[in-house]
C-alpha cells in the first residue's frame, strides 16, 4: 500500500504510517525487507501496533530509531 501511494503521489511526504502490520508469521529476513522498503520509500515515522508482532516491532525500532513511535490507546502524536 505504501508503494502504491507513493507511486500515485510521488511528490508527497509520508509523515506517518501506523497500525498492525501483521508480520508475526513472516521470516525475519522478510520482516526486515518490508521495513527497509518503507524507509526507502521515504516514510518518516512508523507506529507499529500489537498486530505487527514483537520481532517485527524490534526491527522497526532498529531501522527507524526515534522515528518508531510506541503506539497505545490514548496516545497523542506530534509530528
Amino acid at each position: 500500500m505504501v508503494k502504491n501511494g507513493k507511486e500515485k503521489f510521488p511528490n508527497e511526504t509520508i509523515h506517518l504510517i501506523l497500525g498492525g502490520f501483521h508480520l508475526m508469521k513472516k521470516e525475519p529476513k522478510t520482516m526486515k525487507s518490508i521495513v527497509k522498503s518503507m524507509e526507502e520509500l521515504g516514510v518518516e515515522n512508523v507506529g507499529p501496533t500489537h498486530c505487527t508482532g514483537e520481532n517485527a516491532k524490534m526491527i522497526f525500532r532498529e531501522i527507524f530509531g526515534k522515528q518508531c513511535i510506541e503506539i497505545q490507546a490514548g496516545i497523542d502524536i506530534t509530528l
